[in-house]
C-alpha cells in the first residue's frame, strides 16, 4: 500500500470551520467521483483548545493508494480537462501555494485489547510531528523509534487504542521538515487526557527521557485533529448489489490484506455480515484490520466482527457462524 499526507491551508478569509464544512461537503466527494484510484481517503482537520499553540495549517490529509502508479494517476486526473471541477474548487478555498505533500512509510502497531466496548464516537485523535536530533540518521532514528520508543509509548498509554507512525520517505535533495507524522487514537477524552500524563511520569519518566535522546524537541508539534474518512466507491458499490443486506451471514474472505479482497472485506461487513479475515501475512492482516477499525469506527456493525484465524480454524470459530459459511446471493 502506497500513502501520502499533505498539509493543508486554508484561504485567507475563510474560517476553519467554514474550510471544514467545505472540505467535507463539496471537495471529498468531489475528489471521490473524480479519483476512483484512491483505497482510503481521510482528513484531519486541526482542532485547537484555549492556549494549544497552533501548527500552522488547517487539515491533515491521508492518501491511500494499491500502487505507486495510481498515486502519479492523481496528478495525471487533476492536469486533465476532466480534473478541472476539481482543481477550480480546490482553488475556492485552499491556499494551494503553501501546501506540503510528502511520501510516508506506514507502521501500525497492535495494540491490547480495552476490556469493554469503547464508544467509537467517542474517540479522540492527537498527531504528532517529530523531528530527530542532529547527528542521527534516518535508519538509525526509525530503528530506535520503532524497537524502543514505540513500546514505550504502548505500555504507558492508558487508553490508547491506535497508534500508526508515517515515516517520511526523502524524495529529493532537501531535508524534509519533519521524519515522521505520528496517529495516536484515544478511547475518549478521559483516557487522552490520562495518557498525557502519564507519559510524563510513570516508569520513572522513562518517555520523556527517551524522546530527549532522539527527538529534536524544539520542532516537535502536538494537536487534535477531527478525523473525518470517506468509504472508497469500490466499498460503497457493494450496497447496491441486489440481495447484499447479509445481517445475519458469515463470510469468510481470502486474500483481505490488500487490493480486491481488503475492498471485499469492508463491504461485507459494511453490508451486516460476520467476517473472518484471511491472508498469507499475519503482519499484513493485522495492519487490515486495525486500520478498519480506525477507518469504519462509526459503523455500529463494527465491534466484535473483526477476527485473525488461522485458515485450519475459519470456518469453525467464526463470529456468530456456529461453524457456517453463508453463501453471497
Amino acid at each position: 500500500m502506497i500513502k501520502t499526507i499533505a498539509f493543508m491551508h486554508r484561504k485567507a478569509g475563510i474560517t476553519r470551520e467554514e474550510f471544514a464544512k467545505h472540505y467535507e461537503e463539496t471537495h471529498a466527494p468531489l475528489a471521490l467521483t473524480l479519483l476512483p484510484m484512491f483505497r482510503k481517503y481521510a482528513r484531519n482537520h486541526v482542532t485547537l483548545s484555549p492556549g494549544a499553540p497552533d501548527p500552522g495549517f488547517d487539515c491533515v490529509s491521508e492518501f491511500w493508494f494499491e500502487r505507486i502508479e495510481d498515486a502519479m494517476g492523481v496528478m495525471e486526473v487533476v492536469q486533465s480537462e476532466a480534473g478541472r471541477p476539481l482543481m477550480e474548487d480546490e482553488h475556492s478555498f485552499i491556499d494551494s501555494g503553501r501546501t506540503v505533500s510528502f511520501l510516508v512509510d506506514e507502521k501500525i502497531s497492535a495494540l491490547p485489547v480495552i476490556p469493554g466496548k469503547p464508544r467509537m464516537r467517542r474517540w479522540v485523535k492527537a498527531i504528532a510531528l517529530l523531528k530527530r536530533k542532529p547527528g542521527i540518521s534516518r535508519e538509525e532514528y526509525i530503528r530506535h523509534y520503532e524497537e524502543t520508543h514505540v513500546p514505550l509509548i504502548i505500555k504507558h498509554s492508558p487508553g490508547l487504542v491506535g497508534y500508526a507512525r508515517n515515516h517520511v520517505m526523502a524524495t529529493g535533495p532537501d531535508e524534509p521538515e519533519f521524519d515522521t507524522i505520528t496517529e495516536l487514537w484515544y478511547k475518549d477524552l478521559d483516557a487522552f487526557n490520562a495518557s498525557v500524563k502519564a507519559t510524563r511520569t510513570e516508569g520513572e519518566g522513562a518517555i520523556p527521557k527517551d524522546e530527549t535522546s532522539f527527538l529534536d524537541m524544539s520542532k516537535v508539534k502536538f494537536f487534535l485533529v477531527n478525523e473525518r474518512i470517506s468509504r472508497i466507491p469500490a466499498v460503497a458499490r457493494l450496497e447496491a448489489i441486489p440481495g447484499s443486506s447479509l445481517e445475519g451471514k458469515v463470510a469468510i474472505i481470502t486474500g483481505a490484506s490488500r487490493g480486491i479482497g481488503n475492498a471485499l472485506a469492508n463491504g461485507f461487513a459494511d453490508a451486516g455480515a460476520a467476517v473472518v479475515l484471511v491472508a498469507r501475512s499475519p503482519a499484513e492482516l493485522e495492519s487490515t484490520v486495525l486500520m478498519s477499525l480506525m477507518a469504519l469506527k462509526s459503523r455500529k456493525w463494527f465491534a466484535g466482527r473483526w477476527m485473525h484465524l488461522g485458515e485450519s480454524m475459519c470456518s469453525s470459530t467464526a463470529p456468530g457462524g456456529r461453524g457456517r459459511i453463508d453463501p453471497f446471493p
